[in-house]
């Protein structure tokens, strides 16, 4: 088992010491709400990360107002009364006594805080004296200002000036609350980074023009801070390094503003990369664990003060290696702490095969930046820590688990750690269920199986796979409990020829991974005799992506009936793989099901390699060459060697009907009940296990 000794040696940024090198980078996952709030960092602070950023604490009171790039909706009352509770804010002194109970109780789980200073793309210019004073998109210059956003408004100097002194303000506030160090955040195409950046800055007064000039602002920002909260309160700025966009900063730029903020008696850069509307993905699970750590490792080499780097890192082996190798001093991380808390505990400790890691689905941002509560895909307990308290249960009972998916496997485990005496049955030779196939799309998704499987052998669960549930078989084992996780069934719609050979579904190749599945022709059934038998014992997603290349299951031209997030990745792994893919889809947007953050990634993908994309697409008939298809009424003929159904699916009652009508209560969870993605299965299965 190897060590981590670099990542877990102490470093000082200014005047704060830190116990190892492993940040939370913006921790705002967590609900608003105050003992939420608490709940959620303190987790993350026990879990063992040194230093923990809470961000963006705005230094104006901003009201219930929404920004605007993340979407204006109603809020419901739930959320207004969630909102009179937020903390999120240093930009009044009656907010300390709040945000002191809070970073107490950070500090009593052994980590420090920061808190991030952030003003985004809008600013009320009389919130102190008019409630109801306007919130302005405003900037650097009358240019464009953040995604899906209208033009900004060019602030002038005087409002510079009070703009520079409300940072200093909330700095000292946030010391005053017991913050250990702020960081002001002038990255992501965000207010000052549009000051930053020569693409949206355009003044020619003293805060435009050179980079001295053009980096002035955050400069003076970095002396108010330090007047106002004590030229020993360590203050750290995050910048990015590359804007990724054409006309903006490039490292060239960077370096230099990095060299002038050390000057200033920075403490420490976090660097991160892009604005919010750049074309570079950084992400999601395509981009490579670690693509960015080449950015920290570039500002290290002209400043002395530590430098923080982040993106995709969630394997403790490559963290320590960067920090070993000196390419960054800390890393940041926050998906992957807000997957697993406990992350750096196990990793100090060689535990890496209990590292719960992220998947990089993008799920949790894209309800953040939905204006709903936060979730994780493999954590059911984010925002929700204060209420999911895992105790014992007040009485042991006997569980029955009917199905080894995601859904099923989190109920068993989750009985268990609650002292249940739990039983797991599958119908096939391994656990995994949908997701077996779902690994095969993401390379993330094997990791989350696997520590599935590692946490159903840990706990004390008794396992039954390739057994077929009955009334019977329940009557025997007289179960307290009965929870079905079976899956949901495919969705056969009604076209001519859908039965025919050269059609598969994604079901097809799931009963693979179980079993033979039965297809007609005997160079098929052969060829699928053949094949199982290694998909059953063998489960290798990455052997299996590159199979892919060749002619079975999927032959040369593919058509793919259903645009949902399902049929896309397929089309992008097959795409990828050299097969020429075809994408029909029944309504007028494609990936309509994909969150904000990963689907613009996904079409970029497809334009790439080359994928046909059909929208309003009414599949009239399959034949062994192809499809008939009417494309905005207009029919035509798509030639295709394989024709594939991505389909939604549908629930999975049956055995549930067969036990209750036996005299059973049973509760149905997953798919089976509301067929749904990972995040969904995971929580139904967690709420399950946690109720049982």
């Amino acid at each position: 088992m190897a060590q981590l000794r670099k990542l877990f040696e102490p470093i000082k940024v200014g005047q704060m010491e830190l116990k190892n090198r492993i940040v939370m980078l913006v921790g705002n996952a967590s609900g608003g709400a105050g003992k939420q709030l608490i709940a959620h960092f303190s987790e993350r602070a026990k879990g063992g990360a040194a230093l923990l950023l809470v961000g963006g604490m705005s230094t104006f009171d901003l009201g219930t107002a929404q920004t605007q790039y993340l979407g204006r909706r109603d809020l419901t009352e739930e959320e207004r009364e969630a909102m009179r509770e937020v903390i999120f804010g240093l930009y009044d002194d009656k907010l300390i006594p709040g945000l002191r109970k809070f970073t107490t109780a950070i500090h009593e789980n052994g980590a420090k805080v920061a808190a991030q200073i952030l003003m985004n793309y809008e600013w009320k210019r009389e919130w102190k004296t008019n409630k109801e004073a306007p919130t302005e998109i405003v900037g650097a210059s009358n240019t464009a200002s953040g995604p899906h956003m209208a033009d900004s408004r060019a602030v002038t100097v005087e409002e510079i000036h009070q703009i520079v002194e409300e940072y200093g303000d909330a700095a000292r506030r946030a010391r005053e609350a017991g913050f250990d160090a702020v960081e002001i955040h002038a990255g992501m195409g965000y207010f000052l980074n549009r000051f930053l950046s020569p693409r949206s800055n355009l003044r020619t007064d003293e805060y435009g023009g050179s980079i001295e000039k053009r980096a002035r602002i955050l400069l003076e920002i970095v002396e108010s801070c330090r007047k106002k909260a004590g030229a020993d309160y360590p203050v750290i700025v995050r910048l990015s390094a590359d804007d990724f966009m054409e006309g903006g900063n490039t490292l060239e730029h960077t370096k230099p503003i990095s060299v002038l903020l050390e000057r200033a008696g920075v403490a420490a850069i976090d660097v991160e990369a892009g604005w919010h509307e750049c074309p570079v993905p950084m992400i999601q699970h395509w981009v490579r664990p670690g693509s960015f750590v080449y950015l920290a490792e570039e500002i290290k080499k002209v400043v002395k003060i530590p430098v923080i780097c982040g993106y995709r890192i969630n394997d403790p082996i490559l963290a320590e290696r960067i920090v070993a190798e000196g390419r960054s001093d800390l890393v940041g991380m926050e998906r992957q702490l807000i997957a697993d808390p406990e992350f750096p505990n196990k990793a100090r400790e060689g535990r890496f095969d209990e590292i719960r890691r992220c998947i990089a689905c993008c799920r949790c941002l894209d309800l953040v930046r939905s204006g709903q509560r936060p979730a994780c895909s493999v954590n059911p307990r984010v925002a929700r820590e204060a209420e999911y308290v895992m105790e014992p249960a007040a009485k042991s009972k006997k569980v029955l688990v009917i199905g080894g998916g995601p859904a099923g496997m989190e109920t068993a485990t989750t009985a268990a750690r609650r002292g249940h005496k739990v039983t797991l049955v599958d119908r096939g030779r391994r656990l995994g269920g949908s997701l077996l196939l779902a690994g095969v799309l993401n390379p993330e998704v094997p990791n989350f199986i696997k520590y599935q499987e590692g946490q159903m052998r840990r706990l004390p669960i008794e396992v039954k796979l390739n057994t077929e549930v009955s009334p019977a078989f329940v009557e025997k084992m007289k179960p307290d409990v009965v929870i079905i996780a079976t899956g949901g069934t495919p969705r056969t719609p009604d076209i001519p020829g859908v039965n025919r050979r050269n059609v598969l579904s994604g079901h097809d190749m799931l009963e693979a991974m179980m079993r033979t599945p039965s297809k007609d022709g005997w160079g098929q059934r052969l060829l699928w005799r053949l094949t199982s038998p290694v998909l059953r014992y063998g489960y290798h997603p990455e052997l299996i992506r590159w199979g892919l290349r060749f002619g079975f299951p999927f032959k040369k031209r593919v058509v793919i009936i259903g645009c949902g997030f399902a049929g896309c990745e397929l089309a992008d792994v097959l795409a990828e793989r050299g097969k020429e893919v075809t994408i029909l889809e029944q309504g007028p947007r494609l990936g309509y099901d994909i969150g904000m953050s990963t689907r613009w990634v996904v079409m970029q993908r497809l334009n790439k390699f080359g994928v046909k994309m059909e929208r309003n697409a009414k599949v009239l008939e399959i034949t062994e060459k192809g499809v008939k298809v009417a494309v905005d009424s207009t029919e035509k003929f798509l030639e295709a060697d394989t024709v594939v159904l991505a389909l939604p699916l549908q629930a999975n009652g049956g055995l549930a009907q067969e036990l209750e009508g036996k005299g059973w209560r049973v509760h149905t969870i997953g798919d089976a009940a509301d067929p749904g993605r990972i995040m969904e299965a995971v929580a139904a299965g967690f709420r399950a296990g946690y109720e049982a």
